[in-house]
């Protein structure tokens, strides 16, 4: 409900729903789904806005309130003149395109069955089995982890991955959800869309803002744990589908992609909330090229970052070099072609060109370092 504010001879509606105080920060919700960050000084004017008449107010306040609402709350639009019913429009998702296929409402109705699966002790105890059900199956299943299986697919197979990931993609983003209206009180809608053509599910959890670090990190990591907890189920149906064998493979190598801090996705923002940092990629590479105020975290991931494409550029030049034409040569001697065969060739096309792409970015910055390492010695030469 918003609250009437009378003051000064003007009348204002505050949209505030609620201060919280997190990790020594003040944070604003407004009942449109809004947050904003407060120091001290300006929560202590708020709170006193909120809580006290215009008779209240003493003389020497008046002022300093007047401007606090005029050039604070009133632009933010945290306060806003009576009747004047400004709508401010929530912030969407950063994908391509996106639409919400359950609501607010609907999505905090399901999360309802689903928070006790986030209570520690569950937690504990769902995550452990379902480790040592994958790790069971996988040790016997260990034909699965080569380019030869990954990028053979019957129809089946196919249409099998393609149901199944839909449905654990969107108990991920349940995840969150639950884990968020667990935590916060309150999840928002779940809606799907394109990101750089690749289909996904996401999660409106913006409520984590008024939570601390430690809380948002288990929000980060709850549409894993999810994920995998259902992954477990489909375990025990691959003796009676055997197509579900090749879903299981793909599922575990998006969720250890997934976890790959380097890459803004969950396991990125686990780690920023862990260190408690904001932006820890773009502070690494900050500080290490001004050699400033660098710390032991910082050269900790900057070294973990080289190693990591160290590995991944080595990875692709094997594929690119030994396994990727072995495979050519296999597809093109083969007297018959099948959907299969096609389907292979053209992953084997896509893995080319998706490494294709990944050496021309890292040549063109590369590049751009060297010109801008070279310009800045030019202009220091001619001063």
């Amino acid at each position: 409900m918003i609250k009437q504010i009378s003051i000064f001879n003007a009348q204002f509606e505050s949209l505030v729903e609620s201060i919280n105080e997190a990790d020594g920060k003040y944070v604003i919700r407004t009942h449109d789904d809004r947050f904003f960050l407060f120091g001290e000084n300006s929560v202590s004017l708020l709170n006193r806005l909120e809580t006290a008449t215009a008779n209240e107010i003493e003389e020497d306040e008046e002022q300093r309130l007047a401007h606090f609402i005029e050039k604070v709350l009133l632009p933010k639009g945290i306060y806003q003149t009576k009747g004047a019913r400004v709508t401010y429009k929530p912030k969407k998702p950063t994908l391509s395109l996106h639409f919400e296929i359950l609501n607010a409402s609907m999505v905090n109705q399901l999360c309802k069955g689903l928070v006790w699966l986030f209570i520690p002790l569950v937690v504990l105890s769902v995550g452990l089995i379902s480790l040592v059900a994958h790790v069971s199956y996988f040790t016997s299943h260990l034909h699965v982890f080569s380019y030869e299986y990954i990028l053979s697919y019957t129809p089946i197979e196919l249409a099998t991955i393609l149901v199944l990931s839909l449905i654990t993609s969107f108990f991920h983003e349940l995840g969150h959800a639950s884990c968020c209206k667990r935590l916060s009180g309150k999840a928002g809608g779940i809606g799907f869309g394109m990101n750089f053509f690749i289909p996904v599910f996401y999660a409106n959890v913006s409520n984590l803002h008024i939570l601390p670090r430690s809380k948002k990190a288990a929000i980060a990591i709850s549409g894993i744990y999810l994920q995998f907890a259902v992954a477990t189920l489909f375990i025990l149906l691959e003796p009676y589908f055997p197509a579900v064998e090749k879903y299981l493979v793909l599922n575990l190598i998006g969720i250890c992609f997934n976890l790959i801090p380097f890459f803004r996705n969950d396991g990125y923002w686990l780690l920023n909330d862990l260190s408690k940092k904001d932006d820890l990629l773009s502070e690494t590479f900050s500080r290490m090229k001004r050699l400033d105020n660098i710390e032991v975290i910082h050269v900790i991931y900057a070294l973990l970052l080289v190693t990591f494409f160290a590995v991944s550029f080595a990875l692709m030049a094997n594929f690119s070099l030994f396994r990727g034409p072995d495979i050519i040569e296999q597809l093109l001697n083969q007297s018959i072609y099948s959907f299969s065969a096609y389907l292979k060739g053209g992953l084997v096309l896509l893995h080319y060109l998706v490494i294709a792409i990944s050496l021309f970015l890292l040549i063109r910055h590369v590049g751009n370092l060297i010109i801008l390492k070279f310009r800045n010695l030019l202009i220091s030469e001619a001063n």
